[in-house]
């Protein structure tokens, strides 16, 4: 990847100046109309690329986390299932992070980076590298569960104070936790995730009938079958809507670019 972005400049440069010297030609001859025309036809193609990229990236983010729910809620309802993740999951993981990082270098290109898309592709990377790693973090998940019952301490972490027979619920729900140990992720100033914490235990204690294995937010279901909800439902209701974000600016951006030629 250097290599080639070592050699882009060289190649632009000696477009542009081949460019140049064709567009002199053409005034010499009285073409300026031609000229506009293809400096036009240069810009929109130049643009055109990191848009197709991120467009690209951005589906290829949404499948990988879509294949790694799918698969963690799979192998949640198997007796060996936190077992066999890694060989499992690892593939559909990997194409979520080369799609990342592409989504990274399109979001840059395009000057739509910032705390919150960051944050955001963080925090979904936490999630699905929870389910990857379940062979090791449910036997942690379950410890933490054990203290959390014992102690309170952790209440304090919270954006919102849950009290009563919420606590017990929230302090053994393995996707909680992740979510809880996930906060230090997001940074200040952005609102729209400072009650991630809120969201998803509100959404855990809404579902869940203390004991009710049928619920996929339940205590009583599996440590993969907990944490693959939550890598659904974060994706749904956080990755998608930044990601239609992002595109909605970049068309917004390229309409009023189109207005002023």
């Amino acid at each position: 990847m250097n290599q080639l972005q070592a050699s882009a400049p060289a190649t632009s440069i000696s477009l542009l100046d081949a460019l140049a010297t064709i567009f002199s030609g053409l005034a010499a001859l009285g073409g300026i109309v031609a000229v506009i025309v293809a400096i036009r036809a240069l810009t929109i193609a130049r643009e055109a690329a990191p848009v197709e990229q991120l467009f690209l990236a951005f589906g290829d983010v949404l499948a990988a986390l879509q294949e790694i729910g799918k698969l963690g809620s799979k192998l949640g309802g198997e007796p060996d299932g936190a077992a066999r993740s890694r060989e499992v999951v690892s593939g559909a993981f990997e194409r979520f992070l080369s799609a990342r990082a592409r989504a990274d270098l399109a979001l840059e290109a395009l000057g739509l980076t910032g705390d919150y898309p960051d944050a955001v592709l963080n925090l979904a990377h936490n999630y699905a590298t929870d389910v990857r790693q379940a062979d090791e973090f449910e036997a942690i998940s379950n410890d933490i569960a054990a203290d959390d019952l014992a102690e309170h301490e952790w209440l304090s972490e919270l954006s919102w104070k849950p009290s009563g027979p919420d606590v017990p619920i929230l302090a053994q729900s393995a996707s909680f936790q992740e979510v809880r140990h996930s906060l230090h992720l997001i940074p200040d100033g952005s609102p729209r995730l400072q009650g991630l914490d809120r969201w998803w235990g509100e959404r855990i204690l809404e579902h869940d009938g203390y004991g009710n294995a049928r619920s996929v937010y339940s205590i009583d279901a599996s440590y993969l079958t907990q944490t693959a909800r939550l890598v659904d439902d974060f994706t749904r209701e956080y990755v998608q809507p930044m990601f239609s974000a992002a595109v909605r600016q970049v068309a917004r951006s390229r309409r009023r670019s189109k207005q002023l030629v």
